[in-house]
């Protein structure tokens, strides 16, 4: 859509100049109508063309207003710009927590919490990964995010994890992703357009302003929007690192870590393994299936496990040291940064819970740290409340110059006399001149104070992992259970009996020398299952009927392994009867154990009815006992005659 219409402007806009000189929709119909039918096809299929063309340069511009390969003065200045920002906005924060005393008070906490979120995920805390641009930095706080929590560099982990993600997720980073390119396309198209319109109508009316007006809009308020939609990308990575980051180890052919320290180290030398650079050399990444010990190396450990870092602190001056922890700072200017060895080291300050990561402090946008601060130059409550009257002269002299420039540009459009609209401008000038001014005046007083220190933080403790087999789809289960069926676990040799009998009952009676009871509709009936392993219960099973009546029968099981313990699984099948509970499972010794089960069964209805009793150990069948019991019917008592 962005690329359609940026295209479709264009070519009308030079159409409507190559031909009539003027802009204007009916100039624009007359050039069309006196095109011939073969060159408005012609025309309609270059602007197709040249649609799709922009179109696939959509990730491209992406790339490129990131600012992850800007150099020179000016990315330089934009990068201390952003810097800037960040630091200010912390100071701010801290200021909040300070005044509200430690931010006790509940709504203080989630505006705290609020800001704390809004900062760590538009700037990263690491100075090397600050980019010159707030959709740079929106992205490079979601990957140096991960990179803290796991030990992972993004940048080389997410092309291999996106082939194993799930549909779902896959689909949501895919429309994020796409929703980001559309606001970039949308912002540098629209970029394009106000600058074709404004080389090709030089002119101050009202028309050709509305030619540069209405993409220049689209252009400011896309912006907007880009560093949005970079920051819900930046969400649904994290989302997709978290949920399925273990699925990356099984299609590498590597076992999973037991716990996060474990994964932050096995992370690191992945990371340090897929990089490429004459800076880094892997490290040693076991796999599950090398079980052979690997010969000494002469190299350091530091070496060994490929987890080197570079980070820069500086134009002047670089530092290399071993990082074994997940972070790393390792971005594009630590990996192409020259390692040369320095002493010191700058102080940092450990993230809480309002914010989140390492900062490394610094001064002003442009102050490179050195090892060395003048005193007097904390971070304490006076320090910040001191630059809150620099602050509003800020915001106060920045809405007054674009207040001037809008009524100076207004004036034009209104064709007000040459001089007010002069001194309407000049209003607008001296405006912008005071922002830089006073920007700068701050940025110098400012220079060598670092932010306030967060409260003390507290470290969450080291997870701990329960890997459990990945979920089957029904095609898997289905199999998975046909197979035991056909092929179940080889049964526990034992040897016992197992009697079946009826208490609280109105009658038994022997029929063909079986018994046979009798219940009343609805009265409950209790099925005695008792069961005995050991030589005694099996020579002598009518032990277990208690003086009873009942059935009792020997249980065996001679084919099978040996174990000390056995388990056993009871049913009651009793059809047309209301049975509770239907079975038992228990595991009990296979010497001299004795235990019962005992289900209650009922039926409304009058007639007789079958029970079964089943008994199986491993999954077989062991011994099944039949039970008859006769509901009666209940005569009602016919009434007396008068």
């Amino acid at each position: 859509m962005p690329a359609l219409l940026a295209v479709t402007y264009i070519a009308a806009l030079s159409l409507c100049l190559a031909t009539r000189h003027r802009v204007s929709v009916g100039e624009l119909e007359e050039c069309l109508s006196d095109l011939s039918g073969f060159q408005q096809a012609g025309l309609a299929a270059l602007i197709m063309l040249l649609t799709l063309f922009v179109g696939h340069c959509a990730p491209a511009f992406t790339r490129a207003l990131a600012g992850d390969r800007w150099w020179g003065a000016i990315a330089h200045r934009l990068r201390a710009r952003q810097r800037w920002n960040r630091e200010v906005a912390r100071s701010r924060l801290m200021w909040r927590i300070e005044d509200d005393g430690g931010a006790r008070d509940p709504e203080a906490l989630v505006e705290v919490r609020r800001t704390s979120s809004w900062l760590s995920e538009r700037y990263p805390m690491n100075d090397g990964l600050l980019r010159p641009t707030a959709l740079g930095n929106a992205l490079a706080a979601a990957h140096e995010q991960i990179e803290d929590a796991y030990g992972l560099d993004a940048r080389l982990a997410w092309p291999r994890l996106y082939q194993v993600l799930r549909k779902r997720i896959r689909r949501d980073t895919d429309f994020r992703s796409g929703l980001l390119d559309m606001h970039v396309s949308f912002f540098v198209l629209g970029v394009t357009a106000t600058v074709a319109s404004l080389v090709a109508v030089p002119e101050w009316s009202l028309g050709a302003m509305a030619l540069w007006l209405a993409p220049l809009v689209t252009a400011t308020v896309a912006y907007a929007h880009t560093v949005r939609a970079a920051v819900a990308y930046g969400n649904s990575l994290r989302v997709a690192f978290d949920l399925q980051r273990f699925d990356l180890y099984e299609a590498l052919h590597l076992p999973a870590p037991a716990d996060q320290e474990q994964e932050r180290v096995t992370n690191a030398a992945l990371s340090a393994q897929w990089r490429h650079s004459a800076l880094f050399r892997p490290g040693s990444v076991a796999y599950p299936w090398v079980t052979e010990p690997r010969a000494e190396s002469t190299e350091s450990p530091e070496s060994r496990d490929g987890l080197h870092r570079t980070r820069t602190h500086s134009r002047a001056e670089t530092r290399t040291e071993p990082r074994p922890e997940a972070r790393s700072g390792s971005g594009v200017e630590g990996r192409a940064a020259k390692p040369e060895p320095t002493v010191w080291e700058p102080p940092t300050l450990t993230g809480s819970e309002y914010g989140s990561g390492t900062w490394t402090g610094h001064g002003g946008p442009d102050h490179d740290d050195t090892a060395s601060r003048p005193a007097g130059h904390g971070g304490t409550p006076e320090a910040v409340h001191s630059r809150a009257p620099r602050n509003s002269l800020v915001n106060v002299a920045r809405k007054a110059g674009v207040l001037a420039t809008a009524a100076a540009g207004l004036a034009a459009a209104a064709a007000t006399p040459l001089v007010g609209s002069v001194a309407l401008a000049g209003v607008g000038a001296a405006g912008t001149l005071a922002i830089a001014t006073l920007s700068e005046i701050r940025r110098h007083r400012s220079k060598n104070q670092p932010a306030p220190a967060p409260p003390a933080a507290v470290q969450p403790p080291t997870l701990g992992y329960d890997h459990r087999p990945p979920q089957q789809g029904p095609v898997v289960q289905v199999g998975e259970s046909i197979r035991e069926a056909l092929s179940p676990a080889p049964p526990t040799a034992f040897r016992g009996g197992v009697a079946v009998t009826m208490d609280v009952t109105e009658d038994v009676q022997r029929v063909n020398g079986e018994p046979e009871w009798h219940l009343r509709p609805g009265e409950p009936g209790l099925v005695v299952v008792a069961v005995g392993l050991g030589v005694g219960y099996r020579q002598q099973p009518q032990q277990l009927l208690a003086g009873l009546e009942g059935t009792a029968e020997e249980l065996v099981v001679v084919a099978g392994r040996s174990a000390p313990e056995v388990d056993l699984d009871i049913t009651v099948d009793a059809p047309f009867m209301r049975v509770h509970p239907e079975s038992f499972s228990a595991r009990v010794p296979v010497d001299e154990a004795h235990f019962q089960f005992a289900p209650v069964v009922s039926a409304m209805e009058p007639g007789m009815y079958d029970i079964r009793v089943a008994i199986y150990s491993s999954g077989r069948l062991v011994q099944a006992l039949p039970m008859a019991v006769v509901v009666d019917d209940v005569p009602t008592t016919a009434p007396e005659p008068r």
